[in-house]
Parts: C-alpha cells; sequence; structure tokens
C-alpha cells in the first residue's frame, strides 16, 4: 500500500470516527456544528453532560459564562423587579430591574444577533408604530431602541413571533387577515416584509423557530371563534411556503409555550380542551415527524405558559418555579423556587433571558 492509499485511509478512519464520537455525545456533536448558537444550547448548558470541556473553541465563546437566567413578567413590572437563576446551581434571587418605557405584556421577545429585543406589546397598541426596547449589555434594564415597526403588534394571547434567519418573524396578530399573515423583520427596518400566510389560523398560538433547517413551526392556536374554533394544527415553514405536519395529539392546545433543540420541537404547558391544563410535555421529533409525550410537570399549567428550554431542562411555572429534565429518554421535574408569596411573579406570558453570570 503506497504512502497516499495510506494516508486516505487513516483520514477517512480518523472522520469516521470522530463522525462515531459525536453520534455518542450528542454535547460535542452541538459544540463542533458551527450552525448551532452557543447562546442556546449544549455548550453552555449545566444540564449537558461534559459541557464545553471537549471542545476548546466553545470553551471560549463568549456565551458560555451565560449562566443566569433572567425571568422579567408583568406583575413585577410595576415594581421594577425581576427574578436571577443561577443556572449551575438552581438558586433564585430578586433583582433590581429597571423596565423603562418598555412593554412586557404580550409583548414578542427574541434573541438575535446577539441582542435580546422586546418588540410590541398590550399598552401602546394604539401606537401607528410599535416600540422596540432590548436589555442593557451594561446592567439590568431595558432601553429603548430608535427603531419603530409599522404596523403594530401584539404577541401572546394574540400574535405569535420568532427568530428566523437572522430575523423576526411577527405572525397571526390581525383578525382582518384571518390570523393567517405573517411578516419579517429586521434591526433598521421600520416596515416589515412580507412572509407566506399559513393554511390555517394561529390566533393564540405559539411558534418557534428550528433553526438547524431554517424552518419555524407553529402548533395550535383559534380561529374568530376563540371558544369553538380552536384547533392541535401544526404547520412548519420550510422557507417558501407553510406545509401542514401532524396534529398536536389533544383535541387543541392554545396558549402554550414552545422551545426546540437538535432534534425536536417541543410544547410545555399551555391550555387544551374545556382551557383545562396541559401537564405533559409533548415532542415532535422532527425527523421522524412522530409527536410523543415524554413526561408531566407538577403544576397546574392552565395560567402558565412561559418556559425557558436550557440544554436538556427546561425552566417554567406560573407563580413558582419548576425545572423538569429530559435525558436519555429518562424524564424528571422539581419546584426550584416555591411560592410564598401569593404569586409574586405570575408568569402570564412572561419573558426568560439568559445573561452573563453576576450582570444583575
Amino acid at each position: 500500500m503506497n504512502f497516499a492509499v495510506q494516508s486516505a485511509l487513516v483520514f477517512f478512519l480518523a472522520a469516521i470516527s470522530a463522525v462515531f464520537a459525536n453520534e455518542m455525545d450528542p454535547c460535542a456533536s452541538r459544540c463542533d456544528a458551527a450552525a448551532l448558537d452557543c447562546t442556546y444550547y449544549c455548550p453552555c448548558s449545566t444540564g449537558c453532560p461534559k459541557g464545553c470541556s471537549t471542545n476548546a473553541e466553545c470553551s471560549q465563546n463568549e456565551f458560555c459564562n451565560y449562566t443566569d437566567l433572567l425571568i422579567l413578567n408583568y406583575r413585577q413590572h410595576f415594581r421594577d423587579e425581576g427574578v436571577i437563576i443561577d443556572t449551575t446551581t438552581d438558586v433564585g434571587r430578586p433583582v433590581d430591574f429597571d423596565y423603562g418605557f418598555s412593554d412586557v405584556q404580550n409583548s414578542c421577545t427574541v434573541v438575535l444577533r446577539g441582542e435580546m429585543y422586546m418588540l410590541g406589546g398590550n399598552q401602546r397598541t394604539n401606537q401607528a408604530k410599535v416600540t422596540i426596547a432590548k436589555i442593557s449589555k451594561d446592567g439590568c434594564r431595558v432601553e429603548v431602541t430608535d427603531d419603530k415597526i409599522v404596523p403594530t403588534f401584539v404577541g401572546g394571547t394574540n400574535g405569535s413571533c420568532a427568530f428566523y434567519k437572522e430575523t423576526v418573524a411577527l405572525c397571526f396578530k390581525e383578525i382582518e387577515k384571518d390570523y393567517k399573515a405573517c411578516y419579517q423583520w429586521e434591526p433598521g427596518q421600520r416596515r416589515v416584509k412580507n412572509l407566506p400566510s399559513t393554511n390555517f389560523s394561529h390566533d393564540w398560538a405559539e411558534m418557534t423557530d428550528y433553526r438547524y433547517q431554517d424552518k419555524m413551526v407553529v402548533t395550535g392556536g383559534c380561529t374568530q371563534d376563540f371558544i369553538y374554533g380552536c384547533h392541535s394544527k401544526t404547520e412548519i415553514f420550510d422557507g417558501t411556503r407553510w406545509i401542514e405536519g401532524p396534529d398536536v395529539p389533544i383535541p387543541e392546545v392554545k396558549g402554550h409555550k414552545m422551545t426546540a433543540d437538535e432534534e425536536a420541537v417541543y410544547i410545555v404547558t399551555g391550555r387544551g380542551y374545556d382551557y383545562h391544563g396541559i401537564p405533559e410535555v409533548l415532542k415532535l421529533d422532527m425527523a421522524t415527524q412522530q409527536w410523543s409525550a415524554i413526561g408531566k410537570l407538577v403544576e397546574n399549567t392552565t395560567w402558565n405558559n412561559s418556559a425557558f428550554q436550557w440544554g436538556y431542562s427546561w425552566y417554567t411555572g406560573e407563580c413558582s418555579i419548576q425545572k423538569a429534565t429530559y435525558n436519555d429518554g429518562v424524564f424528571s421535574t422539581e419546584i426550584i423556587i416555591p411560592d410564598d408569596n401569593d404569586c409574586y411573579m405570575d408568569l402570564w406570558y412572561a419573558h426568560m433571558f439568559e445573561l452573563p453570570a453576576g450582570q444583575c
């Protein structure tokens, strides 16, 4: 065997070994994939078995010190307060937080180009333009930007939003368009661009990005009849059109929260038929296009539609905060911050952001 053939064989075997190593170690696989965002997933997550230690490049990523979870909510908004959870210990503490002139209730939140944005909201829906704010990088405060959007946008109980290809998708807010219309916005752009409309109405629905394939997924919601017109339809945006996916395996779902990781999208909390809470965490495997229930939360979720996925775990809750973890097919959950003060947070469409340790 000549040297060239030997070299090629060695390279091939090394490549195969790396592939199998990454399959065996999903944390390293996520770390090595250039398209994955270290802000959100395994490299910076305490739920990851090996964390950044197996990959020098990821371990030096600036986002790997983002171990504080900031929770902002409309009840504490009026007292300029928030909650920080240290995800390395799961210990929470109250913090002073300057909300400034920003909407919390039913505003859209998205992390875009390293900035944490809050767009629109309930408090100034009659304005001709949407107010845009973002979390300051140098302290515990919200600062209103000079950017404005036309037309107005209300999320949460109305529309939905998601990160999409370094822009923000704003959808399902307009009753006159049967809650099917979608738009696209990016910083510096004063008017939104049109995106294709969905096949079904999605008022009071939820949408998330599946950025590993540049897709978005929306589930559930309602028609203009939000009493009898709600459903469990799934639609997936493939970059050119919305394609119908498998129905969520319950009669209807609304007022819920969706998250995503490399393998799947998830429904965490929300309301089902007759406004009953959905205690099961539901998973849509994006490869097989099959839904499954992976576990149950420990509290009723009728009024809870806030959650944040951190690696293999979710932080969620209504008045108390629980942490649920799903790893190697095993689901567990526990209350990490009990409510001892008459629901002083009230996580009704609360905002949750990662922050560098000790910023607040």
